[in-house]
């Protein structure tokens, strides 16, 4: 019995729906396409493009950080008393 019999491929579709993910995906492109196009014409922007992108990312991970952080302190709080 070969393998392709007993498992099952997962199912191509949409992330949420067809326009989502075409602008997910195109809006992405368009902003690196942008950003490597800044730096390209000037090079001296690339501290700029970099803080920004440093930004955005550590902003998104802050707040799972500060979430995990938070939980870990309060179950902290319970294993002590």
């Amino acid at each position: 019995m070969a393998l392709s019999d007993t498992a099952r491929l997962p199912q191509a579709g949409w992330l949420r729906s067809r326009e989502f993910d075409i602008g997910l995906i195109c809006g992405l492109t368009a902003v690196s396409l942008a950003a490597g196009g800044v730096i390209a014409l000037a090079p001296v922007a690339i501290g700029l493009i970099m803080l920004i992108d440093t930004w955005i990312l550590a902003l998104r991970t802050s707040w799972r950080h500060s979430s995990a952080w938070r939980l870990i302190g309060q179950d902290c709080a319970s294993i002590a008393s």
